[in-house]
């Protein structure tokens, strides 16, 4: 008989494992639903040391918010710890029948014959009491019932999400009668956290059901837990590493499985809550669901891009989006208006007769309709304006497609030599020597590169423009929904995005960092206009309230002078050019009087300040610690609970929900998020602190705290600047007060 190979890791433990823990051979793994459901079995003997099971008793904190993890979790159904624990009683009889027996595993052919008996009836006990459990979730009269039996554990955010209260100094009940009332901050419906369900904010819970994973953020990204994980009952969870996860998300059986559930836990119920969806009748809602897609996208991948056609809408089911201007390599509509028609057919129908040359490559992947129109179009045809539309649409799916990327060479310095235009060796300069390397954004600029070659005098050259970071998305908000109710193309690229393992520096300076696979719920532009007159009011109430809300500032134009300061290295040292509001202060007026700090403090009604005279010197200006509003504000990757993002003038805001894990602060490059106490309200649910003794919950007493430009108080901006009686402090974008250009 093959011996059965032991799960254990062979140089250094990843978990601590407990004495009540199990190591699990492949085959006690492979009688797992979670395993047997795949559609290809893996082999998980080559990751040792991966799995870990975990014996769970009710109270027992599973993992807590705020705290480090880099694992996931799977709940064991009842059917899953029969069929494990009636292998293990096979094993174990073998042994005890014949203790040289080849495949049983070692840790039993090492117990003692008391121990093997001993160990032999408490399998026999839980296989009894898991039978009932089953039995019971098997006679469930409906499927609230279903749910109440099969949940095993609870997700709970100890936070709260009252207003800090107001400080009632003197000082601070004068200045507030001179500005208009802070505008209450509106708490979301749902807090997204790393499993399943998202957390209601009436509740701050959700539950854990068997079969369910949990942990995954944690395990992808090695992001903070969300939220605290408490077990209700008793049960068994496998925790695993990434590779695991990795492989499971790779299997088409188990995403259809996990869409299921998503389907019937949460477009049910944490979808139909969504504002967007709340005026939707029940039978609207239900005749609507099917036609929501599920959708993802992987590594390097392009949800949509700038200037496309704005065909669908999406709600973003799990991982994030990152949101970028400028980036683009596709024709724009202004663009179109550029180009030279006649030039262009005829130096592209050229390529006919050429069919080796760049220009010839070119012309054989276009479609066969769009060459009929451009050889009409050199032969003197007038290219009106549906015409027009139709060939741009062409080229850009042309850019889109990437077909030509590795037919001038694998490597960059190939193709670069094979092409020998200098545009393109320029612009790729900076792209992976392998061309299977490059990203789909850099893909697409060769793309139009190429294009422009190929028609030299009648496509207009791509401008060059600084990609500029708008914001980042996360769970349960929407994408596309402007272009799409407005019939205009997309306003801005929108790419799959995650945090990773890089550190601070590349993050910063590369504009792809790394993005990843997200999820995302799809709503076609032909379902759109199949629903209610309801529903579409709603989404064009929300769009006409972003339009309304988006405050463009133009501050003045540079002086010779200081766009010369914008050339040194001393500038892009300091990250200066990151800043949209910059804050400078002139020390040549500045008296350091401190108006600036303690108004400050005064504007906000938590009384804590959100400015530090502290920082770089630049030429004749200080640079204080406080927010910059960057073009791509990295402190917004990866937040577990969705708490910071942009707010309608650009500032970046941290809202009530904030589990003070300081992931934000420690990945802001310029030290201006900070952590302060806060003090917790009445709104944790009772049940938190319902718990057997000794059991202790990790209280969070810190909220982060950054700069939100005053946006809150009124119209007359920065309290900081606003104050300073000698106009030594000043918030600059500082593209335009340095000189330098975003396009």
């Amino acid at each position: 008989m093959a011996t059965v190979r032991e799960a254990n890791l062979p140089v250094e433990e990843v978990f601590e494992v407990g004495p009540l823990d199990e190591r699990l051979t492949d085959p006690e793994l492979g009688c797992l639903s979670l395993i047997q459901d795949l559609k290809r079995v893996p082999n998980l003997y080559k990751f040792p040391g991966a799995t870990v099971l975990r014996k769970c008793t009710p109270d027992q904190i599973m993992c807590q918010q705020g705290e480090a993890g880099a694992s996931a979790f799977y709940i064991l159904s009842a059917h899953d710890v029969v069929a494990l624990r009636q292998q293990q009683v096979d094993f174990i009889e073998k042994v005890l029948q014949d203790s040289e027996a080849a495949d049983v595993p070692v840790r039993f052919q090492n117990l003692t014959r008391p121990g093997l008996l001993s160990l032999q009836q408490r399998y026999q006990d839980e296989i009894q009491k898991f039978t009932k459990r089953q039995a019971a979730l098997i006679q469930a009269t409906d499927a609230t019932q279903h749910d109440q039996l099969a949940t095993v554990a609870k997700v709970k955010l100890l936070v709260s999400l009252n207003p800090d209260r107001p400080r009632r100094g003197l000082l601070h009940r004068l200045t507030s009668w001179l500005r208009r009332p802070a505008k209450g901050e509106e708490t979301p419906a749902f807090i997204p956290v790393d499993g399943m369900m998202s957390l209601d904010t009436r509740t701050l819970e959700a539950p854990l059901h068997e079969k369910e994973i949990f942990g995954e953020m944690s395990c992808l990204n090695r992001a903070p837990r969300s939220a605290t994980v408490i077990v209700e009952q008793d049960c068994y969870m496998l925790e695993f590493l990434r590779n695991v996860l990795d492989m499971l998300y790779k299997d088409p059986t188990y995403k259809a499985r996990n869409d299921a559930i998503y389907r019937t836990r949460v477009l049910d119920k944490q979808v139909r809550q969504l504002s967007v969806f709340k005026e939707l009748s029940d039978a609207e809602f239900q005749d609507l669901q099917p036609r929501l897609e599920l959708v993802d996208f992987q590594a390097g991948k392009i949800i949509f891009d700038e200037h496309e056609e704005s065909d669908c809408m999406y709600l973003i089911r799990s991982g994030m989006v990152k949101v970028v201007k400028h980036a683009s390599a596709l024709f724009s509509a202004d663009e179109r208006k550029r180009i030279a028609w006649d030039s262009l057919a005829q130096e592209l129908v050229a390529g006919e007769k050429r069919p080796q040359s760049l220009t010839g490559r070119v012309w054989s992947k276009l479609v066969p309709e769009i060459r009929e129109l451009l050889t009409s179009i050199a032969s003197g045809t007038k290219a009106d304006e549906a015409t027009q539309k139709r060939i741009v649409a062409e080229l850009n799916r042309f850019i889109s497609a990437g077909e030509l990327s590795t037919a001038f060479g694998e490597k960059r310095s190939a193709m670069v030599a094979t092409l020998d235009i200098l545009a393109i060796e320029e612009a790729t300069a900076d792209f992976p020597e392998k061309v299977k390397d490059w990203s789909q954004l850099r893909s697409r600029l060769f793309h139009r590169l190429l294009l422009e070659a190929a028609s030299m005098h009648g496509l207009p050259r791509r401008e060059h423009q600084s990609a500029r970071t708008l914001k980042y998305l996360g769970k349960g908000e929407i994408l596309g929904e402007i272009g799409l109710l407005k019939g205009q193309p997309r306003s801005a690229s929108c790419l799959a995005f995650d945090q990773h393992d890089r550190g601070q520096e590349q993050l910063k300076q590369d504009l792809e960092a790394t993005p990843s696979r997200v999820e995302l719920v799809k709503l076609d532009r032909d379902d759109l206009a199949s629903v209610s007159p309801a529903f579409r009011r709603t989404l064009e109430d929300i769009v006409d309230d972003l339009i309304a809300n988006l405050v463009e500032n133009r501050p003045p134009s540079a002086t010779p002078v200081r766009k010369l300061l914008s050339q040194t290295v001393e500038f892009e040292k300091l990250g200066l050019v990151q800043g949209q509001q910059l804050m400078l202060i002139d020390l040549e007026k500045c008296t350091r009087c401190g108006a600036c700090v303690e108004a400050c403090v005064d504007a906000h009604a938590d009384g804590r300040n959100r400015l530090y005279l502290d920082g770089p010197r630049f030429d004749k200006y200080l640079v204080p610690v406080t927010c910059r509003s960057c073009l791509d504000p990295v402190c917004m990757i990866g937040c577990p609970v969705g708490a910071i993002s942009r707010g309608d003038n650009g500032e970046i805001r941290i809202r009530n929900h904030c589990i003070g894990c300081q992931l934000c602060a420690d990945q802001c490059p310029y030290g201006s998020i900070h952590m302060s106490d806060r003090e917790l309200g009445n709104s944790e649910p009772a049940s938190l602190f319902q718990l057997e003794t000794g059991v202790v919950l990790k209280e969070f007493t810190q909220k982060a705290v950054v700069c939100d430009l005053c946006s809150s108080l009124g119209d007359h901006g920065p309290s900081c600047v606003y104050a300073c009686p000698h106009d030594a402090a000043m918030r600059v974008d500082s593209r335009q007060y340095f000189g330098i250009s975003d396009g």
